[in-house]
């Protein structure tokens, strides 16, 4: 795995972290929504209450009224049934997103010990490297053959230098 596939995978926690947020806002915004659609299923069922009390009661005729208030309850019934699918919905998308992100914790993890162990490998490679170059090293220093080593004395000198680049040659005369 390389950087580029670690950085991707940030980038996608971090948006998926984006909508885990996201979707406890919607969660808040739909408990407060369902809250507000059950206060209505209360306040028609007690319109429905008090219209049914002044027709059987009081021998009103209002079956208009009564009729309102109970297309007010089923309107809110439905309001109410309608929120709590899509709040079950948002749960279902949280599960998977809570799935989503422990997936991508395992994949860290896997990442992070492969990573781990390819350190140990470059390190081992390298201390092979190292140690097979001063083999090397060791085997041509032991194969190479002696320079000569010219021993000059005050009484040796110089006679002839040539002034060629290509070569160098240095002609001495020994006295004995």
């Amino acid at each position: 795995m390389n950087w580029e596939e670690i950085y991707g995978g940030i980038r996608a926690f971090a948006g998926r972290a984006a909508t885990k947020i996201n979707q406890t806002a919607d969660m808040a915004t739909l408990q407060v929504k369902l809250t507000m659609a059950e206060h209505k299923l209360e306040e028609a069922y007690a319109a429905l209450g008090k219209a049914s009390f002044g027709h059987f009661v009081e021998d009103k005729e209002n079956f208009d009224q009564i009729s309102a208030c109970i297309t007010n309850v089923k309107n809110a019934m439905l309001e109410i049934r309608s929120i709590k699918q899509q709040i079950e919905e948002l749960r279902a998308r949280a599960l998977e997103a809570e799935k989503d992100v422990k997936i991508f914790k395992d994949t860290v993890s896997e990442t992070a010990a492969e990573a781990a162990n390819a350190v140990k490998v470059a390190k081992a490679a390298k201390e092979d490297a190292e140690q097979r170059a001063a083999a090397v090293r060791a085997k041509q220093e032991e194969e190479a053959e002696p320079l000569e080593v010219f021993d000059f004395d005050d009484d040796d000198f110089i006679t002839d230098v040539s002034n060629s680049e290509d070569a160098v040659e240095i002609d001495l005369e020994i006295e004995e």
